[in-house]
């Protein structure tokens, strides 16, 4: 699936699911170069930054940049401003780690960034992380094969309202992840309201 990422209008965002603290890592590998050295990933900043010298670390080895979850318009805007600067992005729409490696339903800010700066969304599944690091567990890395299946481009239509992208969006991860999953959590995409989500725009 890596010509997908070479194939694809630049910027893009890439999608991965999140089962393990295991999966940035392999994600911002799984990234052919040149493409990785423009591709910043959007990290937790209640997670990664509430210690500045850790937060620096991680922005210097990963590129990465905090983001506020729940954080309304604030929390997209410099997102915004990385994708108009030519910047790809990684960004978790689940926003927390699954429990058991089910795609959990994404929040809206892909499908805003999406739709507002016109850039193609890849969509990429990554299976063995959660029994490498499980969530819960700090230390005790467990040695295993991990799976990175990653799918086509994805480009949201004008016109398209903001949860039917996301929608759209969470439709496609889940296509990835159901060969890979027991069938007993494979989960039918749930029906989603068609209004625009409030966003503050302060």
């Amino acid at each position: 699936g890596v010509e997908h990422l070479l194939s694809a209008p630049k910027p893009l965002i890439v999608i991965p699911n999140h089962a393990s603290h295991v999966d940035t890592g392999v994600v911002y590998h799984a990234i052919p170069p040149p493409l990785r050295w423009r591709t910043a990933i959007a990290a937790a900043a209640d997670r990664f930054y509430r210690v500045w010298w850790k937060g620096a670390r991680f922005s210097l080895t990963l590129n990465a940049f905090p983001i506020e979850r729940g954080g309304g318009r604030r929390a997209l805007d410099y997102a915004g401003e990385l994708l108009d600067k030519g910047w790809s992005l990684i960004v978790y729409p689940e926003g927390h780690r699954s429990r058991n490696g089910e795609v959990q339903p994404f929040h809206h800010g892909v499908s805003i960034l999406a739709l507002e700066h016109r850039v193609p969304v890849v969509p990429m599944y990554v299976h063995g992380t959660r029994q490498i690091l499980p969530p819960g567990v700090r230390h005790a890395v467990t040695p295993g094969p991990v799976t990175v299946a990653i799918g086509e481009p994805v480009l949201l239509e004008p016109g398209l309202s903001v949860p039917e992208g996301t929608a759209k969006l969470e439709q496609s991860l889940r296509a990835l992840a159901d060969p890979l999953l027991p069938e007993e959590i494979r989960v039918p995409p749930q029906p989603v309201e068609t209004r625009e989500p409030v966003v503050s725009r302060t």
